[in-house]
C-alpha cells in the first residue's frame, strides 16, 4: 500500500512539476518580441478565427499592452 501511495505522490509531483515549468516558459516566451509575434500569429489558429491580436507589446504579466484585439463570429468581426 505504501508503494501506491508512494508512486502517486511521485506521478503527482512530476505533474505538478511540468505545469509549472510550462507556466515559465510561457511568462519567459511572452516577454521577447518574437513570443509576442508568435501568439499573435497563432492566437486565430487556436481560436478557430475567433480572436485576432495585433501589436503586442510590453512586460508579461503585468505590463502587456496590446494595440488591436478583434473577435470574430460565424458572421465577421462583432468586437473591434
Amino acid at each position: 500500500m505504501r508503494r501506491v501511495i508512494r508512486g502517486l505522490a511521485i506521478g503527482l509531483a512530476m505533474v505538478l512539476a511540468g505545469v509549472v515549468a510550462v507556466l515559465l516558459s510561457l511568462g519567459v516566451v511572452l516577454n521577447t518580441g518574437p513570443g509576442q509575434q508568435a501568439v499573435e500569429r497563432y492566437a486565430p489558429t487556436l481560436t478557430g478565427g475567433m480572436v485576432h491580436l495585433a501589436g503586442l507589446t510590453g512586460r508579461f504579466p503585468d505590463r502587456l499592452r496590446l494595440g488591436a484585439l478583434e473577435l470574430d463570429d460565424g458572421h465577421g468581426p462583432w468586437l473591434r
